[in-house]
């Protein structure tokens, strides 16, 4: 049995094959370096045979087809599986992900906020990355079922001043406000130029080229030499992220706990593990002694994706 994963995003896409005896074969590719997923995949795939294949992609699945956000690709189920010659599930990415978490290793998650939960409960998960996925881990009494969402394309929820200042910022440069467009990597680079906007701090003139170059990272490297502007923008983004976790523990009342993951998280782990999160996290008035009961963990393994659709693709995939 020859099980074929993929974990699809907008930056890149990881394919692997298992089979009884382990993995196989496994690459990570640059992802707009294809112009479809059929190129990519023709690839990789090569001479190996698959009995069952599970891809976790960025965007709502409907009947079996997927247009990816941010990233020109579509994706259709039937078709996949006349190439493959196999069974093929086409899932979220993000529901990828909520299929890997009872996957992870201890070492694979640092806790944040609160203790670890070691019972059966509910589960949330928030991914910033290119975009903003969630997801729940509904707890049903005897199993979890995940639950995809779409949550992260929701009108973003001010809760201050700048904030409100912020949101106007984006409906006047972007457009639109979505709650995508702060919690993400681009959300990171649009928050920079709105405080750069508003004059909270002089732009180091090396940052223009870094930014060019090396984007939302750019931001974060700057932080860590404790460049004003791109600490301004570290901490509102951290605001925005403790709030927008806040919500998504009390709308799926996880009491599992919410996961954070993706690649933005994995950058800023020093940044969040602070008491100024823990205790804005918790700053609900009617939902303290809730909140105190939710712990949030931050995701450090960056292969959630494919560990979610290899578990789909064995055990959902016929």
């Amino acid at each position: 049995m020859s099980i074929l994963a993929g974990d699809i995003g907008a930056t890149k896409t990881i394919l692997a094959i298992h089979d009884e005896h382990g993995l196989q074969a496994k690459r990570r590719f640059a992802s707009k370096d294809y112009p479809s997923f059929d190129e990519l995949l023709k690839e990789f795939i090569g001479k190996h045979d698959v009995t069952s294949a599970c891809f976790g992609a960025p965007g709502p699945v409907i009947n079996g087809v997927v247009k990816t956000t941010n990233l020109r690709w579509t994706l259709d189920a039937r078709k996949l599986a006349r190439t493959l010659g196999c069974p093929v599930g086409l899932i979220n990415d993000v529901e990828a992900m909520a299929f890997g978490l009872p996957q992870l290793l201890p070492h694979d998650a640092a806790l944040a906020v609160g203790k670890r939960h070691t019972g059966n409960a509910t589960k949330a998960l928030l991914a910033p990355g290119t975009g903003l996925g969630m997801a729940f881990l509904h707890w049903t009494g005897t199993h979890h079922d995940v639950i995809a969402s779409e949550g992260g394309h929701a009108d973003f929820a001010p809760r201050t001043a700048l904030e409100w200042e912020l949101k106007t910022h984006l409906r006047k440069t972007l457009g639109y406000a979505g709650t995508e467009a702060v919690l993400s990597g681009p959300g990171l680079r649009n928050i920079y130029d709105f405080l750069k906007h508003r004059q909270f701090a002089r732009q180091d003139p090396q940052m223009r080229e870094a930014l060019r170059t090396q984007g939302a990272r750019a931001i974060t490297e700057g932080a860590y030499r404790n460049d004003p502007l791109c600490k301004g923008a570290i901490e509102l983004f951290t605001h925005a992220l403790m709030h927008e976790t806040q919500r998504v523990a009390l709308t799926g009342k996880a009491l599992g706990g919410v996961y954070l993951a993706g690649g933005v998280v994995r950058h800023l782990v020093p940044f969040i593990r602070t008491s100024a999160f823990a205790k804005h996290y918790h700053d609900n008035r009617r939902m303290r002694r809730l909140l105190e009961l939710i712990p949030v963990h931050l995701v450090l393994n960056d292969e959630l994706g494919l560990l979610g659709a290899l578990k789909f693709a064995r055990t959902r995939v016929r």
